[in-house]
């Protein structure tokens, strides 16, 4: 397959050329998207952007092929990538260590492993030396996200004032040791066992033009109907779940130690700043830790694209690309449509994995789903009994939905922005090798 943009030739001797080519530059280097498809990542080269839509049923060799292949020639970029039996963590540590990579494991499955992170510490302050009052309710909108199909939207949009609340309140009255999602809950907990007999009511009337007045006084005129009301602290206590259980504290509270344990501390705007490896821990089996999953990847999107923002060239002094594994089952990430529609001048990529047009399409809207994929610049189909996902696949490779749902599953579809669909072979899983990109 010639493709200049791509950087990937006919013939083996020409394309190890583009490899050195490709490597020798300062900056960018280049990502295998299937078995002789090597992409640059030189966005000012290729005239497209660096984000990939990776599409394949369960068993397709999403991660074996695809996930694998890009830690196994990383080498110019950050990296954060699902890991969810920690199994990449354990095969690639030593080897990107050894390239001088940091790597961090954020295990919400196994917190007792996992480095720290508060959510809290990305709340920014303003000129004025108080709280970023966009941040906490962009914060407050990840933990209570508006599905596609809330038809009352009103209990989430209650429970999400509520939450902007408590959380102004932990960061403005108390000390800064106690910034944590972990204080948030302990004290709505308080606040609602002694029907508001603490200090939070006090302290409010003290401070009338703070956020969490504000906040408050909009909760209280639902004070009239008590059921209302309990309903609205329902939504809040789903919210919080998470930060309750105790071994989760371990990852939430910087100052709480486990015997015998070292733990680093996250700071996401390192990613941009060194290269980094950082390895997110999630149970494939249990979703009740989805929300915090949600939480983060919110919070890469907005604090790097803040960071690139602040750099005189308006670019992350290390590109950052986030791979985002099973993306369509969790929970939606708020402004999504309009984030993948930005990152490309900020140097910021990112990987979504899905295994159908169909699932994306359940979380977000068509007009959405339809906005990322478009800001997909390059889209790999393994193989799916979808056929929304055939539809899609056989219009770009002018084949017919029915070819596309028997395709070979040893065989691949890249779809690159500009150009016709090319099959290739897929990556053997997990055995990824210089002569693959041959």
């Amino acid at each position: 397959m010639a493709n200049s943009h791509t950087g990937t030739r006919t013939g083996t001797s020409s394309k190890k050329k583009a490899v050195r080519t490709v490597k020798n530059r300062c900056r960018y280097g280049y990502r295998v998207l299937g078995k002789g498809v090597l992409v640059s990542n030189d966005t000012r080269t290729t005239h497209l952007n660096n984000n990939d839509l990776i599409c394949g049923a369960s068993g397709s060799s999403k991660t074996g092929s695809v996930v694998y292949t890009q830690l196994k020639t990383l080498e110019d970029s950050s990296l954060v990538v699902v890991d969810t039996k920690g199994r990449l963590c354990s095969m690639f540590t030593r080897e990107l260590r050894n390239k001088g990579y940091d790597v961090l494991t954020l295990d919400f499955a196994n917190p007792e492993r996992s480095c720290k992170y508060n959510p809290l510490s990305y709340i920014r302050k303003n000129s004025l030396g108080t709280y970023n009052e966009l941040d906490i309710s962009k914060l407050a909108a990840s933990l209570m996200p508006l599905g596609k199909y809330d038809r009352e939207p009103f209990w989430t949009q209650s429970a999400r004032l509520l939450l902007e609340s408590f959380i102004s309140y932990t960061l403005e009255a108390l000390p800064e040791e106690d910034h944590t999602m972990y204080s948030v809950s302990r004290l709505y907990r308080a606040f609602t066992k002694e029907k508001g007999e603490t200090g939070f009511l006090p302290w409010l009337d003290d401070h009338p033009h703070s956020f969490a007045k504000i906040r408050y006084d909009e909760i209280c005129a639902l004070k009239s109907s008590e059921r209302t009301l309990a309903s609205v602290y329902g939504f809040v206590n789903t919210a919080l779940f998470p930060f309750d259980i105790s071994e989760m504290r371990n990852i939430f509270e910087p100052g709480l130690r486990v015997p015998g344990s070292r733990p680093k501390t996250l700071d996401i705007g390192t990613l941009g700043e060194k290269k980094t490896v950082l390895f997110l821990n999630v149970s494939d089996v249990d979703h009740s830790m989805d929300a915090l999953i949600n939480i983060f990847y919110t919070q890469v999107l907005q604090t790097l694209i803040s960071k690139a923002d602040q750099e005189p060239g308006g670019q992350l002094k290390i590109p950052v690309r986030v791979i985002m594994d099973d993306f369509a089952s969790s929970a939606t990430i708020p402004d999504f449509d309009k984030i993948i529609s930005v990152v490309r001048s900020r140097d910021l990529w990112l990987t979504l994995c899905i295994q159908s047009f169909t699932q994306l399409e359940s979380l977000y809207t068509y007009e959405q789903a339809q906005t990322i994929v478009s800001n997909c610049d390059h889209i790999v189909f393994l193989g799916s009994n979808d056929l929304r996902s055939a539809q899609f696949i056989g219009t770009r490779a002018n084949r017919t939905p029915e070819s596309i749902l028997v395709m070979d599953r040893s065989k691949e579809y890249v779809l690159e922005g500009g150009r016709p669909a090319v099959m290739a072979d897929k990556v053997p899983p997990y055995s990824y090798a210089d002569d693959d990109i041959a």
